[in-house]
């Protein structure tokens, strides 16, 4: 008879030195702040679940939660039943699966969380009958492209008989044949099941005793807010077994992992939310406050024939408590009747800074007409409004235009150009039509509207369309066509007066004869559809569904430029769309014109870009045809611009011949000079004037702008500091002073006119978020693309995760600030869990190679996988600033070759230049290299620290120039 004697230790060994406890009484403030309890005490138990609030503070449980208390449990005891036990790594999760007599594998038990050691499952069901045999699968805690496992699959790096792709998923070593994932041992065993609930960040051993100390049996288990179960093998008659619990500081910010999760933040970033304050200055200074509330329309449109939901955000800007916000609800709709009523407030939980608010149909007939939901928000104590905090949701009744009625005729043949421009105006002068449907057809364009430099062959938003929701939808097969004319024309202008507009279904494709060029441009200006800025007003929605854009040079524009309009065009929507240029840049003169233009381009008009399913294509399978594609440029880019912020998730992107995605960071474009004038003496006094164009931005006393002279025959690019004296809005008169900035072109030096002009006060970067796309970089036969090509550009705070990168020269590339001097766009950035199989340095070799390089300060670059076709000239993971992360990356050369040290051409796995400073990086890999981690260049000194380095193959593991502690 098995014996348990089960010791219950709260708390035993909790780690409370990191917690941020300003009131000094031994508990978090976070907390506290959390849920409502300030300075709680042990003769206090608001949830009766028997332990007081002061020692659930000291645990991290939930004082309201009876559920949520430090308590280990014995929820079975098994005699001599099947156990099986495998080595686990901390965090992973596990599924046990067993074979039954009919030859199919089933889930048994819940999913385990492995410890870093080895863990237990105990078939406590067992029956002799039933399972045969036994396997432990790796449960992905988010998916992963297909593309992933089915490249991975057919490597084994180190040979030792399991895939890279088995290995990788399971947290095992690629490099080392000695490791393997699997079933360590299968027997019958005596065992317990202990349980406990955990908090989120929290990190929990499980320890026993039998006769002797206490000793660790089961590592190290990451708390996830749910309920932990761990079998434990128990061959003895009597044994205790106890909980201690830790709080550890992953990021080392002074916030605990799980103060952290409490607020919202991110325990493995120490500047999460903002770069300029660490985590924990944050929570200092903002703990007990509501921050600023605003209102977007994220899904501004209810198209009754499409279903779905609309859906507007409140949005917090600082803060962290808990909120309740009064929700005035208006507008012709009635709410129970027309859709499901809205509550009369909205509640932001404690740490969450954005909350949506959905608008959903009521399950019978939806309305049989348009109508409106108007949202606004209202006042209270402890926040502050916004600037914008009324939005409002349309239930769209589609009423369509039929192109047919106006004489249009689809055949493929005739100029349906004119006939398509009366529907157009049709529309517009209608008070009950919001759109154009296209029958099937091939709508042919050869009609030419405009002036020169605005040429365009259809035109929307002439009359004024404030407020009005419009619809461009295509039967399937609904095509419009343009030929080539002298003059590149966009196919669709829209001025964008209108509150949203939304296309689907439709094709646009332009003719395959070559574009006439643009010399010493890029072949841009023959848009497929051009959205562009009309006034100061809101476009709160332009979206494309399912809609394919064929040979456009580019297919989308939304382009609204000047500093005091960024953000106005809400949303950029595109799903399930197909941007495909199969002759490449396809210009008269593409042998020599620079680039091939980008796909889709957007400025920082637009507040939040989304693409979701698009597939995104550079270049045909074969482009060896002259006569489509002169000189065999591929497309430049797919998605090219800067949005305030990029959501950017699931597309596919190929053959693209510079980047397949660059999100820059541009935002705080102001203008350009008309005038030039010469830079006067750094005292920061004597002033020089200039005239400045009429783009939409206000420049103001006191403030310094950046006027950047670019690289040109016989100068280099310069980036010259101003301060701003005065500016007549009237005139466009601007005067300036130098304060003296280092890179300013010295006094008497002419800058000519045409400079562009951005503000570098009020910085703020873009923000981009890019996961779980396939960007494949092939280039096909009498295809051209650059040396340099990127997978993923960037200049803005990224987060890039999940990606899988193939053929590009530089996989993920962070540039160099080279606008916002003082504020640096990429500090913070976070590169997660992406696999880069760089193109082969042996093709292009008059560049280097790089899987990931990171140009921003505090990056983190963890978890990824970097795979190189040869160990020459390339460096696998390049680190160009400061404070750096770099952790549990593998970087692997397939074909290892060794070139010396000081060749030319030498390899390097994890390398620093000489601007980088205080790297540190911690349980990396490398295989193949002439130098696994170290400086990216012979005999240099970068000040960085290593922790348990793993080097296989590699001739030099460790590179100690610069080293400052192992």
């Amino acid at each position: 008879m098995l014996l348990v004697l089960l010791v219950l230790v709260l708390a035993s060994g909790l780690t409370t030195a990191a917690i941020y406890d300003g009131n000094a009484n031994g508990v978090s403030d976070v907390w506290e702040a959390r849920y409502g309890i300030a300075n709680p005490s042990v003769g206090a138990d608001a949830d009766g679940d028997g332990q007081s609030d002061l020692e659930e503070g000291q645990n991290g449980t939930n004082p309201w939660d009876a559920d949520s208390t430090l308590v280990l449990s014995i929820s079975e005891a098994v005699l001599a039943k099947p156990f099986v036990s495998w080595e686990s790594k901390e965090g992973k999760l596990y599924q046990v699966e067993g074979l039954n007599p009919e030859g199919g594998w089933e889930a048994l038990g819940s999913e385990v969380i492995g410890s870093g050691a080895s863990v237990g499952f105990s078939h406590e069901d067992y029956l002799p009958s039933g399972v045969m045999a036994y396997r432990v699968l790796v449960v992905g805690e988010e998916a992963l492209r297909p593309e992933i496992e089915e490249t991975l699959g057919l490597i084994d790096t180190d040979g030792d008989g399991q895939d890279d792709w088995t290995e990788w998923q399971a947290g095992s070593s690629l490099i080392d044949p000695a490791e393997q994932f699997g079933i360590g041992t299968v027997g019958f065993q005596n065992a317990v099941i202990l349980s406990w609930p955990t908090v989120a960040g929290m990190r929990y051993r499980v320890e026993s005793m039998d006769g002797g100390p206490w000793e660790e049996v089961e590592g190290v288990f990451r708390g996830n807010g749910g309920l932990q179960r761990v079998a434990v093998e128990c061959p003895g008659t009597t044994e205790m077994f106890r909980l201690v619990v830790e709080a550890p500081d992953s990021d080392g910010d002074g916030l605990t992992d799980w103060e952290e999760e409490l607020a919202g933040l991110d325990p493995q970033h120490p500047n999460s939310r903002e770069v300029e304050r660490t985590d924990l200055e944050v929570v200092i200074d903002e703990l007990g406050q509501g921050g600023e509330i605003t209102l977007e329309a994220c899904e501004p449109v209810l198209n009754l024939a499409l279903g779905g939901e609309g859906a507007v955000r409140v949005r917090r800007e600082g803060g962290f408590r808990e909120l309740t916000v009064p929700l005035v609800v208006g507008g012709n709709a009635v709410g129970g009747v027309d859709y499901e009523a809205l509550p009369g407030s909205v509640t932001l939980p404690f740490g969450v800074n954005e909350l949506e608010i959905p608008v959903r149909l009521l399950g019978g007939p939806p309305p049989s007409e348009t109508k409106h939901v108007e949202m606004a928000l209202g006042g209270a104590a402890g926040y502050q409004l916004g600037g914008v905090v009324e939005r409002s949701v349309t239930l769209l009744k589609e009423n369509l235009i039929n192109v047919h009625d106006y004489g249009a005729l689809g055949d493929g043949v005739a100029d349906d150009g004119a006939a398509i421009q009366a529907a157009i105006n049709a529309l517009e002068s209608s008070s009950t039509f919001n759109g154009l449907y296209f029958p099937a057809g091939t709508y042919r364009l050869k009609t030419l509207i405009g002036t020169v430099n605005a040429f365009r062959l259809l035109e929307l938003g002439n009359q004024d369309l404030a407020g009005r929701d419009i619809v461009l939808k295509g039967e399937a097969g609904a095509v419009l066509y343009s030929d080539v004319g002298f003059y590149r024309a966009s196919m669709l202008l829209c001025k964008a007066g209108f509150r949203t507009l939304s296309a689907r279904d439709l094709r646009f494709e332009q003719s395959p004869t070559p574009l006439w060029p643009t010399p010493n441009y890029e072949p841009n200006g023959s848009d497929g559809v051009t959205v562009s800025l009309k006034d100061g007003r809101r476009v709160e929605k332009v979206s494309f569904e399912d809609c394919e854009f064929i040979n456009c040079h580019r297919s989308v524009s939304i382009n609204g430029r000047g500093y005091d309009v960024r953000g106005l065009c809400g949303v950029a929507e595109f799903e399930g769309c197909q941007f495909l240029n199969p002759y490449g840049a396809n210009t008269s003169n593409g042998g020599t014109a620079w680039g091939g233009g980008q796909q889709v381009y957007m400025t920082a008009w637009v507040a939040e870009a989304r693409y979701r399913n698009c597939l995104f294509d550079g270049g045909s399978e074969d482009m060896t045809d002259a006569s489509t594609a002169p000189g065999g440029h591929l497309k430049d880019g797919g998605h090219f611009g800067y949005p305030l912020r990029l959501d950017f998730r699931d597309n596919i992107v190929r053959r693209m011949g510079i980047e397949a995605i660059f999100q820059i960071n541009f935002t705080t474009l102001m203008g350009a000079t008309v005038t030039s004038f010469t830079v006067p003496p750094a005292d920061d006094v004597t002033e020089a004037t200039l005239t400045v164009d009429t783009t939409p931005s206000t420049y103001v006393p006191g403030e310094t702008i950046v006027i950047r002279t670019p690289l040109t025959p016989g100068m280099s690019p310069s980036n010259n500091l101003f301060t701003i004296r005065a500016f007549d809005p009237g005139s466009r008169e601007l005067r300036i002073s130098n304060p003296g900035h280092p890179g300013n072109l010295t006094a008497g030096s002419t800058i000519a006119t045409g400079r562009t002009i951005y503000l570098d006060e009020r910085s703020e970067a873009t923000i981009a978020h890019i996961e779980g796309n396939l960007l494949e970089g092939s280039v096909p036969p009498g295809g051209v693309a650059g040396a340099t090509r990127s997978g993923i550009s960037y200049a803005a705070r990224a987060t890039i995760v999940r990606n899988l990168i193939k053929d590009h020269g530089w996989g993920i590339y962070g540039q160099e600030e080279v606008i916002s001097i003082q504020h640096p766009s990429g500090r913070g950035s976070v590169l997660r869990g992406n696999v880069v199989i760089t193109s082969d340095s042996r093709i292009y070799d008059q560049v280097f190679t790089y899987g990931i390089t990171v140009a921003g300060s505090e990056e983190r670059v963890e978890d990824n996988l970097v795979y190189t076709p040869a160990s020459r000239k390339m460096v696998g993971i390049l680190l160009r600033k400061q404070r750096a992360h770099v952790g549990g990356n593998t970087v692997i050369s397939m074909e290892p070759l060794v070139n010396g040290y000081t060749s030319a051409v030498r390899a390097v796995g994890i390398g620093m230049d000489n601007s980088s400073s205080d790297t540190r990086a911690a349980g990396n890999r490398t295989s193949g290299f002439d130098v696994g981690i170290g400086p990216a260049k012979a005999f240099q000194f970068p000040p960085y620290y290593v922790e348990s380095h793993e080097s296989a193959n590699d001739v030099l593991s460790i590179d100690t120039h610069g080293l400052i502690a192992e």
